[in-house]
């Protein structure tokens, strides 16, 4: 059976999700979907079993699976009917629709259900849609099965971290003797920040110089999630700005913290070509083998709160690194990091590996999506 042309809304019923303010959100393990994904949970439901959602306000053109319990927020569009369609091949559908560039408002991004409904596509019979979503499938289950790797590899090094340096249950700490004027082992001084740390920020480029597929990417704060570098967003130029600084050539490894919107978010990076956008910064060590040290020092709870309450602005947070370097906090001695990098090195290169394998994996999909829904490839 050949393949047939239709509107989107011929296919599946979008409807607006429901409103849940944070004070009526109630402790329980149902996911709260947004437009950005899962940000929360609550005791109760809307639906449950399989559900494709996508963002009507705020981030557009994410389109998320879920199958189970899960609460769709008011800032999202669900699919309240499938009309006896493959749920996953709607799913994979909606996110090749590049549902972004049906953008309707001015000032705030949102989408309009009926504009969507209006949108040509075509569909295949349900044999079809089940053996495209199934391909396509093999491919989201070996990026789940890397991050659920990296998951626990995060919490590995993240427990040593906090074992050793929180709860100063570090190896050879019985026989430290404590300093009576500080309270610390001995070797560990309160320091700023900028005693172990540089922060090198970000070239200012600018927007009319943006190209589709250019050589390079531009990193902004999109980019720099928190433990996650999303490379699957941003802008991009062809060439590197002859005032461009050294330092803003990404690197593998590197550890960016963003410095605007949601201040204090940490991640590597990976990949090759990627260019440091302003209010992006780049933590550079003092010695370059404590990377692994640095890197979850920073996403330890302690440090977080702290960039926080150091950020200002009212409408959008804004942190300086120039206040974030001069503020004083706990440094080990140096011996005790050397051997917790020697110990989650390994780690921070795993972490890393596993990043650069799902965004491999990522394109790959994206690129047989593409193919498999207008047809170069028959399935």
């Amino acid at each position: 059976m050949s393949w047939e042309d239709c509107k989107l809304g011929d296919i599946v019923n979008l409807k607006r999700g429901y409103d849940l303010p944070k004070r009526l959100r109630k402790e329980g393990n149902v996911p709260i979907i947004s437009s950005a994904g899962i940000s929360g949970y609550h005791s109760e439901k809307k639906y449950d079993g399989e559900g494709v959602i996508t963002g009507r306000y705020g981030t557009l053109g994410e389109v998320y699976y879920i199958n189970g319990k899960y609460w769709p927020l008011n800032t999202t569009l669900y699919a309240q009917d499938f009309k006896n369609n493959y749920p996953k091949f709607i799913y994979y559908l909606l996110k090749e629709l590049n549902l972004e560039q049906y953008n309707g408002a001015a000032a705030v991004p949102g989408l309009d259900r009926n504009v969507l409904h209006l949108i040509k596509c075509s569909l295949p019979p349900i044999k079809t849609q089940k053996r495209i979503a199934d391909i396509l499938s093999a491919y989201d289950d070996l990026i789940e099965n890397n991050l659920k790797r990296i998951k626990l590899l995060e919490q590995a090094a993240q427990n040593i971290y906090k074992e050793w340096f929180v709860n100063l249950r570090f190896p050879g700490h019985e026989n430290t003797s404590i300093n009576e004027e500080t309270g610390l082992p001995e070797g560990w001084e309160e320091k700023e920040i900028s005693s172990i740390i540089t922060f090198l920020g970000g070239y200012a480029f600018k927007s009319k110089t943006y190209i589709e597929s250019g050589k390079y990417r531009v990193i902004t704060i999109k980019n720099v999630g928190d433990k996650v570098f999303n490379t699957s967003v941003g802008n991009s130029v062809d060439s590197i700005p002859d005032k461009m600084k050294e330092h803003c050539k990404i690197i593998e490894g590197d550890i960016l913290l963003s410095l605007t919107g949601n201040v204090g978010r940490s991640c590597t990076a990976y990949g090759e070509n990627n260019l440091l956008n302003q209010r992006v910064a780049k933590i550079v060590p003092t010695n370059k083998n404590w990377l692994p040290y640095i890197y979850w020092m920073f996403n330890d709870n302690k440090i977080f709160s702290l960039m926080n309450n150091l950020a200002t602005g009212a409408a959008q947070q804004n942190l300086s690194p120039v206040k974030l370097a001069k503020e004083k906090v706990v440094i080990p001695s140096e011996s005790v990091i050397d051997l917790y990098c020697l110990k989650a090195n390994s780690v921070f290169k795993q972490i890393i590996l596993l990043n650069k394998q799902n965004q491999k994996l990522k394109v790959a999909r994206d690129i047989l999506l593409l193919r498999l829904m207008n047809r170069t490839i028959e399935v």
